[in-house]
Parts: structure tokens; C-alpha cells; sequence
């Protein structure tokens, strides 16, 4: 079981949902108890996101500050709160510290509609993670809802990519 650390006075609010007025509370909690477990976790995903998300810039999600409890992201010299991240920032780095904590050899990663509110730089960030990681972890299946036309050829069946297996259908209904 978790037990709560006695010098850290910090109550969970179990709340892990992207909107709403708890976003970065929620967040940070989520990486306060990864952290607390112990186990490795907060470690993994805390690797996916530096690897993935914050690749290519001088971010850098750094730990854990006790008080008050949050994460810490270093940016070059910098350090500041994940509620100074873009709103496309932060949206990745809920999806993937989720996908790093939970990841096996044989995950199947279901995403509902996956560029709802994305601007299109962080579309094709978030296209670029999946198929890093659809690389790195031969046995992760993706499943992914879109309703977006560019999205889908960057996924193309036809195109052929080394050490991704592509598959699926693309459903249209006009609605004349």
C-alpha cells in the first residue's frame, strides 16, 4: 500500500483529468505518488517525457520539489512549474508520463481522437513520439481516433516505414 511520507503534509486530489481548474494539481500529483511508489515508474515516464516530448529543446522535467509538492521543470538555467508549459506541451507530457507508467512489452495504447486541441506543430510532435515508440517497443499497438485529414496520411497505409506495421480503416459518412 502507499503510505503517505510524514515530512511531505501533501493530500492527493485524485483528479488526473487534462481540464479543469486542478489541471497542474492534478498532474503534479499524479508525479508526486509516481515518485512516492518507489518502484520505477515515475523514473520511466519521467524518461519517456525528456526523450520524447521535451526532445530537441532545453526542457527538461528535472524531479520532484517537496514543498510545496511539484514537478520541476528545468529549462535551460531556469526552473519553473509544469503551469508555465504551453497548453500543447502540457497535453503531451499528461499522455506520455501516463504511457511511460504503465508501458510493458505488450501494451495496447488506446487514443481517443489524438489531436483534439493540438495546433498542428504539436500533431506532428505527437506522430513523431508514437512512431519513436512504436520502434522502440516492437510489441506496442496503437489504436487512435482522428478526425483529422493530415494526421491520417502521415499514417498512411502505403507508406512504407522501417519497424512499423501499419494497418486499419478510415471511415467517412457524408453528412449531406
Amino acid at each position: 500500500s502507499i503510505i503517505q511520507p510524514d515530512n511531505w503534509g501533501y493530500k492527493p486530489v485524485h483528479i488526473f483529468a487534462q481540464e479543469g481548474e486542478h489541471w497542474t494539481k492534478s498532474l503534479d500529483n499524479l508525479l508526486v505518488w509516481l515518485s512516492w511508489l518507489g518502484d520505477g515508474r515515475f523514473e520511466r515516464a519521467r524518461d519517456i517525457v525528456n526523450q520524447r516530448v521535451f526532445r530537441g529543446t532545453q526542457k527538461f522535467l528535472k524531479g520532484i520539489r517537496k514543498s510545496p509538492p511539484q514537478a520541476i521543470v528545468l529549462n535551460g538555467k531556469e526552473t519553473h512549474s509544469l503551469d508555465k508549459l504551453s497548453s500543447g506541451e502540457k497535453s503531451l507530457v499528461q499522455l506520455f508520463l501516463r504511457i511511460g507508467t504503465h508501458i510493458t512489452r505488450n501494451s495496447i495504447l488506446l487514443i481517443d481522437e489524438m489531436d483534439v486541441h493540438l495546433h498542428p506543430k504539436w500533431q506532428h510532435r505527437l506522430l513523431n513520439i508514437l512512431k519513436g515508440l512504436l520502434k522502440d517497443h516492437p510489441g506496442l499497438t496503437v489504436i487512435a481516433t482522428t478526425h483529422s485529414r493530415e494526421i491520417l496520411r502521415a499514417f498512411a497505409y502505403e507508406i512504407k516505414e522501417e519497424g512499423l506495421r501499419k494497418g486499419g480503416y478510415i471511415i467517412e459518412k457524408d453528412l449531406d
